[in-house]
């Protein structure tokens, strides 16, 4: 199944100046996500960056109505954007009643 990651993003003008390199990290961590759980069926990312404090929250969801978040925050857009998707890739790995914990 074919899924799109939907992205919000507040960033100051360094985090847009090198968008092109963040989006296509972003697009390489969810193929990846997709590859290891096929029954991905959608994600929402969003992305705040000022200065050297970013917040990354991922909010994924299957097939089987699972809804699985995570966040990731630091001094590094890229950093951050990774750590969430290993902590998403890592709860959904969880059976349904430990996730999110």
């Amino acid at each position: 199944m074919k899924t799109t990651i939907n992205c919000t993003k507040h960033l100051d003008s360094n985090h847009t100046r090198v968008w092109d390199s963040t989006r296509e990290l972003i697009e390489r961590k969810h193929e990846h996500l997709r590859h290891v759980h096929p029954d991905l069926f959608k994600a929402e990312l969003h992305l705040r960056a000022f200065g050297r404090q970013s917040e990354v929250h991922l909010l994924v969801h299957d097939t089987r109505h699972r809804v699985i978040e995570a966040h990731a925050s630091g001094d590094i857009l890229d950093k951050a954007i990774i750590l969430a998707f290993k902590r998403a890739e890592v709860q959904l790995a969880k059976p349904k009643h430990l996730q999110n914990q």
